[in-house]
């Protein structure tokens, strides 16, 4: 048994060797797990049309799958119906690359639905926020000047009033019934996921120019408010980001997040195509400031008297951007995570994130941030030596603690930003409903730059926004600790 063969039988996928010259298709492995198919097939494409493997419509999209492998250097993708085991056509992603020096094709297929069941959402079947992260890694990896890779984010408008109005089990069916229309409104090429709440995600590859993709992001929007337009009050607003060439998933997705914000703030139920010149402030309805009273903490943290000054006014769309996240009933590490990447991009420093202390202070527990040098959010294992006795020491009586140069601060805490090659920082206490310490927010640049008052009153107004979630993660840390788990898991 040779190497390949030896990893094929370890495999979950079922794996073949398609061979250009004498047209003959050969499994290997475990393929017979899944499929119902033989091992060995002659005149393959020849007699696809008869081949019962491969069902009606995917006989032509399996031959073109093959031949556009052989165009390409790169991994090249399509979801196809084929038999299975229990004589049932299924759906699945078959991935091939053309091995030129032996003029053959290696590929696997693998069932969807085995994907679906670890990576769905419970709610509407489609993917889940981690399922798409983890198909849209390959697909943007070997996206390429030859084809067209689009991400869509879509956000419902006024969906909020929907279970307000007409209680959750109704907003729940509405959520399944869009999730079909966007099922309808995309082609087979497309993956489409609910990434949290009244916020879905749309991913359309190997296209080769986008007029059917505006044709489906139309058709989509216009369907959304046919059908629920005057029975619900609902629309949908969408951010579209384009890209010919590979490209981290997070760095795209930001795109399109930044994309949506601007469709929604230009009248809503409407889309938007990501474009360099965009930036998130200003394209945020400072009317929907109304978000910030919609909670008793929010409206109060706005309206101290210590931190609402007249340059705040400023900010008020970071400020309103930073509310609607954090009202969201999605994972408190996504609210940190891109909560840290506004304050990045409107601060313009390198990283911001929040952090919680050990129960018993003798360290940070898992730490939620956003790196301009990655363009992703992330969840990190901190490495910090000081006790919150010691460091909490540093804060002043606004709870402030900021430096312009790092290397003018005493030591340890001077070794402490050095080696996470910071040279200025601005951070704020949170506390805990008894107003005890349980962790900051703070925001660290490369370089040296001077923190102006304006920037200060922000941050506070901000630490005190996102409070709740903190608290969010604090608690569930502590649950895990009194588990006997000496790690927080990421």
């Amino acid at each position: 048994m040779d190497k390949f063969e030896v990893l094929a039988r370890m495999s979950a996928n079922s794996l073949f060797i398609y061979d250009l010259a004498n047209d003959t298709l050969e499994f290997t492995g475990n393929y017979n797990n899944r499929l119902h198919a033989k091992r060995h097939y002659e005149h393959f494409v020849e007699t696809i049309s008869t081949n019962p493997l491969v069902e009606g419509d995917s006989k032509e999209g399996f031959e073109k799958l093959l031949k556009d492998t052989c165009s390409q250097r790169h991994i090249v993708s399509q979801n196809l119906s084929l038999l299975t085991h229990e004589d049932k056509y299924e759906t699945f992603c078959v991935k091939t690359f053309y091995l030129q020096e032996n003029n053959e094709i290696l590929g696997f297929c693998r069932n969807i639905e085995f994907i679906m069941r670890a990576d769905a959402d419970s709610l509407t079947g489609l993917y889940n926020r981690s399922g798409i992260e983890k198909q849209l890694d390959d697909i943007l990896a070997n996206t390429s000047k030859d084809s067209i890779t689009a991400l869509i984010m879509i956000d419902l408008d006024n969906f909020k009033l929907v279970n307000d109005t007409h209680g959750h089990l109704v907003g729940d069916e509405v959520l399944r019934d869009i999730s079909q229309i966007l099922t309808d409104n995309f082609n087979k090429n497309s993956l489409i996921s609910r990434i949290g709440g009244d916020e879905f995600l749309v991913c359309c590859h190997s296209m080769t120019n986008i007029i059917e993709l505006i044709a489906s992001v139309n058709g989509f929007i216009k369907n959304v408010l046919l059908y629920g337009g005057n029975r619900f009050g609902i629309s949908a607003s969408a951010g579209i980001a384009i890209t010919t060439e590979p490209m981290p998933f997070q760095k795209l997705y930001n795109h399109a997040d930044v994309a949506a914000y601007a469709a929604k703030n230009s009248g809503k139920n409407t889309y938007k195509i990501y474009d360099t010149s965009m930036e998130a402030h200003k394209y945020m309805d400072i009317t929907s400031i109304n978000y910030l009273y919609d909670n008793r903490d929010n409206r109060d943290a706005f309206t101290n008297t210590e931190t609402r000054t007249s340059s705040t006014t400023n900010y008020l769309p970071l400020i309103t951007a930073i509310t609607e996240i954090n009202n969201k009933n999605i994972d408190p590490k996504y609210k940190i995570e891109e909560t840290s990447r506004l304050i990045v991009n409107f601060f313009k420093t390198d990283c911001a994130y929040a952090n919680c202390f050990y129960p018993d202070g003798k360290g940070l527990l898992t730490s939620y941030c956003y790196s301009r040098d990655t363009s992703r959010g992330m969840t990190v294992e901190t490495d910090f030596s000081l006790s919150k006795k010691d460091f909490v020491k540093n804060f002043d009586e606004k709870c402030i603690f900021f430096c312009s140069d790092v290397k003018k601060i005493n030591e340890p805490l001077r070794t402490e930003f050095l080696k996470k090659h910071t040279s200025s920082f601005l951070q704020v206490l949170i506390f805990d409903d008894k107003d005890r310490v349980i962790g900051f927010l703070g925001a660290n640049s490369k370089e040296k730059r001077l923190w102006n008052q304006d920037e200060i009153d922000v941050m506070i107004t901000i630490s005190k926004i996102i409070t709740r979630t903190v608290r969010e993660i604090h608690e569930d840390s502590m649950h895990i600790l009194k588990k006997g788990l000496k790690k927080i898991p990421c």
